[in-house]
């Protein structure tokens, strides 16, 4: 009866292994994709930030690209300072 019982409980932890690991799986792409979003839109604030710089606009506006991309630029330093790789 242990012996059965300790099969149990062994294949149950198994099972909970596997589902962690999908789980993380998920997690992990999940976190790739996020990554890309954030280096895209920083991209993208860059490029409008100097694209502002030739224009005539309100000088709020160009506060307020210049303060995305400064939040964006930090996020994307984080990123690079963790150096979690995606496998």
């Amino acid at each position: 009866m242990l012996e059965n019982e300790f099969l149990e409980m062994a294949q149950d932890c198994k099972d909970r292994i596997i589902d962690k690991n999908k789980e993380l799986d998920l997690l992990k792409i999940e976190n790739h994709e996020l990554k890309k979003d954030i280096m895209t839109a920083y991209g993208l604030v860059r490029v409008l930030d100097n694209l502002l710089e030739e224009c005539v606009v309100d000088r709020e506006v160009k506060n307020l690209s210049d303060i995305l991309r400064t939040f964006l630029s930090n996020t994307f330093d984080k990123i690079l300072a963790y150096n979690i790789e995606d496998d």
